[in-house]
């Protein structure tokens, strides 16, 4: 069975449901940019509810034309950097610190690799957002069926 065609029907919802996908990503990120300065918790949980179904859907649409297939393997890469950051995040790898009014995400100190690093969780936040140039490059390119 090849694989690299798909199902025009399936291709129909699709493309049907990437207008809302995009609008849901707009409005999830900037949700989310209500949370980066307020609590770390409360922002990777939403990001937890914002990237599983991004991910489901992408890890479950094969596209078949060369430039897409790249397209979507960075798609993947950018979903799964965030992905690892709230997994680490989770299983304490990182911790959360606040100074000034700022947090960040530095490793814990207690781990096997300490550091002095920090990183502003706003910097997460942009990685978030490019999820947004994603939906909107996918409901594009598959809307005018290019």
């Amino acid at each position: 069975m090849n694989t690299s065609k798909r199902n025009p029907a399936k291709l129909n919802v699709i493309t049907d449901s990437l207008g809302f996908r995009a609008i849901y990503a707009i409005l999830s990120v900037v949700v989310l940019g209500f949370c980066v300065n307020d609590s770390i918790t409360s922002f990777m949980s939403s990001s937890v509810i914002y990237i599983i179904p991004l991910l489901k859907e992408y890890l479950s649409f094969k596209p078949n034309r060369k430039g897409l297939i790249l397209f979507h393997k960075l798609e993947l890469a950018i979903l799964y950097i965030i992905v690892s950051f709230i997994v680490l995040y989770y299983f304490n790898v990182f911790i959360a610190c606040q100074e000034n009014d700022i947090i960040y995400i530095a490793l814990n100190p207690e781990w096997v690799i300490s550091s002095n690093k920090k990183l502003k969780l706003f910097y997460i936040w942009v990685v978030h957002a490019l999820t947004i140039l994603f939906v909107l490059t996918d409901f594009i390119v598959y809307k005018s069926g290019k």
